[in-house]
């Protein structure tokens, strides 16, 4: 009666309008188990959920030899993908600073000096995801992503007993871009983020960046997990964005497990739309 194995997954549609076409689960972590035996059974009842066109497991650290082994098993193919990362091991603020391009760091000093950008947190959850929230709506509009609810946001908030938090950037009295981050085993990680379209000029999303460093300096965190850095074979805009940053990225992969014939029509549709 004792649990020798988990995962957590998130089950959504990307689209409304075609959820046949874009209900998926995604594991955002890989599964913790006690040993392969464990693991297996697992992914053994993993593979008979209905999760419309594809399981999907990421991670943060590389997948061992026994753990393919296991996902191979049963059909989950691996692919190339980068996970973007900074190591703070024994750094300082001024060791990270040195690893940004010039252009990152004429940017965070333009965004303090020439617009006086403060970086603050409010005190009041209701207030941070209202202000968040807002922004990261007009985000998903703009890149037509699916978003989730307000009541998602609030609940990771209220539940995370300060290990997640959220921060904005502040131009003349309002805030014009804001991170949410975690921060929990010695790792910060940058989850969700927005600026607002009018003020992307200020840099104040770059600003961000730099206070999530230090705050990981300062927590004596390891890593700062920049999240992923795309598959290494199309072109991915956010990973050029997150080079400039001194980032390293690291083929971890990801393995997928194809659940409909509809999968591989989607994903040759988004592959070419990655390549242009």
């Amino acid at each position: 009666k004792e649990i020798t194995a988990l995962t957590i997954g998130e089950l959504a549609n990307e689209s409304k309008r075609v959820p046949f076409l874009s209900k998926r689960l995604l594991i955002l972590d890989a599964p913790l188990y006690e040993d392969i035996e464990s693991l297996l059974y697992l992914v053994r009842h993993l593979k008979k959920i209905n999760a419309g066109l594809f399981v999907q497991i990421r991670t943060f650290f590389p997948f061992s030899e026994n753990e393919q082994s296991v996902y191979m098993k049963f059909g989950f193919v691996l692919s190339d993908h980068l996970n973007a990362y900074i190591s703070l091991t024994n750094k300082t603020n001024d060791t990270i600073w040195t690893l940004l391009k010039k252009d990152k760091r004429k940017g965070i000093k333009k965004a303090e000096e020439k617009f006086n950008i403060d970086v603050r947190e409010y005190n009041s959850v209701n207030q941070s995801i209202d202000v968040f929230y807002e922004m990261q709506a007009k985000l998903f509009k703009r890149k037509r992503h699916a978003l989730k609810s307000k009541d998602y946001f609030y609940n990771l908030l209220r539940e995370a007993k300060g290990t997640i938090k959220i921060v904005f950037a502040i131009y003349e009295g309002i805030p014009i871009a804001s991170q949410l981050y975690v921060v929990y085993n010695k790792k910060i990680t940058a989850l969700y983020t927005a600026t607002l379209e009018e003020h992307l000029e200020k840099h104040a999303g770059d600003l961000l960046i730099w206070y999530l460093l230090k705050e990981g300096i300062k927590n004596k965190c390891d890593y700062f997990d920049f999240g992923g850095g795309g598959n290494p074979n199309y072109k991915y805009g956010p990973r050029e964005y997150k080079e400039r940053f001194g980032t390293v990225f690291e083929n971890v992969g990801r393995f997928t497990l194809s659940k409909s014939f509809w999968y591989k029509v989607v994903m040759f549709g988004y592959n070419l739309m990655l390549k242009k």
